[in-house]
């Protein structure tokens, strides 16, 4: 009986255990089943984190990717202070490309931040969000970013022109993972955002 009620929920938060709807439904059907004590319900969701990382890491490191990320980058957040190589390294490093001019660069941000947001206190992931510098200034990001405070991820802008060619970025939205070694595994277009952070998330 436990099981027949927790299937949909549970199976539905192990794919997406960011998403906060499913977490409450989840929640809700173990109270049902008479798991009425808050801690006990943590540790079953821990449980099942722990369980989804695991499956996902696998899949993580099925994909293949050897491009060293440029030695030579030019990076600044919304102070105009340098991101350094040195913040990158020993880290799993999510870069997503965008603009403000872009609307499906906007559209992916409400799931881009869930996630931001479950492992934002992980001192093993970084997330950058990079204004690709096409068709903006960092005037123009700056702007954006405090007119929308419900995003509050790490933005930067690019001021190397040249970075997209290197990347061998071709449009955006274009979301880059790096692992710990600065190598490149994984590379979306952004408009699959729900499956895209969800493969790629260790």
């Amino acid at each position: 009986m436990i099981q027949t009620v927790l299937f949909p929920a549970g199976a539905a938060y192990r794919h997406a255990p960011f998403d906060l709807q499913i977490r409450q439904l989840l929640d809700g059907a173990l109270v049902k089943t008479g798991m009425g004590n808050a801690a006990e319900r943590q540790a079953y969701f821990s449980k099942l984190d722990k369980q989804w990382k695991q499956g996902y890491y696998q899949e993580f490191q099925k994909i293949i990717g050897n491009t060293p990320f440029p030695e030579d980058i030019s990076l600044v957040d919304m102070d105009k202070k340098p991101l350094l190589k040195a913040e990158l390294m020993d880290k799993i490093v999510i870069i997503d490309f965008w603009a403000t001019w872009c609307k499906p660069c906007i559209a992916s941000f409400p799931y881009l931040h869930q996630v931001y947001k479950k492992y934002a206190d992980d001192p093993q992931v970084k997330f950058v969000v990079l204004n690709s510098g096409s068709g903006n200034s960092w005037e123009d990001a700056y702007k954006w970013a405090q007119a929308n405070p419900q995003f509050d991820f790490p933005f930067y802008y690019n001021q190397d022109k040249k970075l997209s060619s290197k990347l061998e970025i071709t449009s955006i939205p274009t979301t880059l993972i790096l692992d710990k070694k600065e190598t490149f595994v994984f590379e979306r277009w952004a408009l699959k955002v729900k499956s895209s952070y969800k493969a790629s998330m260790p």
